[in-house]
C-alpha cells in the first residue's frame, strides 16, 4: 500500500495542484451523459421505422372483376409499431378511367380497414396478408385500379406519429376466359 501511495503522490505532484485530472474526468462524464441522451433521442425518433409495400392483381370472374391485394408491413426499427385503431392499416382500391378530355381520372373507390387483424408489428417482424375485394363491373372507360396501402402509427412522444404508404397500378385484365 505504501508503494501505491508513493506512486500516487508522484502523479499528483507531476500534474500539480490544478486538479487537472479531476477536470478531465468531469469532462469525460459530461461527454458520456450527452452521448447517452443523444442516443436515447435518436432511438425514440428513429426506433419506430417501418416499410410497406403492396402488390395486387385483377381477375375476371363470371360476376365481374375481383381484385386481390397483398399488403406487407415490416417494422425495421427497434420498437414495435402499433397502428392507429382500425384506420391504422388501410388498403384502398380506386378505379382509374379516361374522361371525355382524354385525361386520367379517379373513379369509385373501396377501402378495407384493419387489414392485418392484429394492430401492431413487432420490431424486425414482417406481416403479410391477402385482402380480396368483391366482384365489380366497371365501366368500359376504366383502364385499371390504383391499389394503395396506408399505415399510421402514433408516436410515443408528443402528438406526432409515423405514416408509411405504397401504391401500384393494376391494369384491367384483357378479355379472356373468366375464372369460375
Amino acid at each position: 500500500m505504501h508503494v501505491f501511495l508513493t506512486c500516487w503522490d508522484a502523479v499528483v505532484s507531476g500534474i500539480g495542484d490544478h486538479h487537472w485530472l479531476t477536470i478531465v474526468t468531469g469532462l469525460g462524464a459530461v461527454a458520456t451523459a450527452a452521448g447517452v441522451a443523444a442516443g436515447a433521442c435518436l432511438a425514440m425518433r428513429y426506433g419506430r421505422r417501418a416499410s410497406v409495400s403492396v402488390s395486387a392483381k385483377a381477375y375476371p370472374t363470371l360476376t365481374g372483376i375481383v381484385i386481390a391485394t397483398r399488403p406487407v408491413v415490416k417494422a425495421v426499427g427497434i420498437f414495435r409499431v402499433k397502428f392507429h385503431g382500425p384506420k391504422g392499416a388501410v388498403v384502398k382500391v380506386t378505379e382509374i378511367y379516361i374522361n371525355d378530355s382524354r385525361e386520367l381520372q379517379d373513379g369509385l373507390s373501396r377501402d378495407r380497414d384493419a387489414v392485418f387483424g392484429t394492430q401492431f408489428v413487432e420490431a424486425g417482424e414482417e406481416l403479410t396478408t391477402t385482402s380480396v375485394f368483391p366482384p365489380t363491373s366497371p365501366s368500359p372507360r376504366v383502364i385499371g385500379w390504383r391499389v394503395s396501402i396506408a399505415i399510421a402509427a402514433p408516436s410515443r412522444l408528443l402528438a406526432s406519429g409515423g405514416w408509411w404508404a405504397d401504391q401500384i397500378f393494376v391494369p384491367r385484365p384483357e378479355a379472356s376466359e373468366p375464372v369460375n
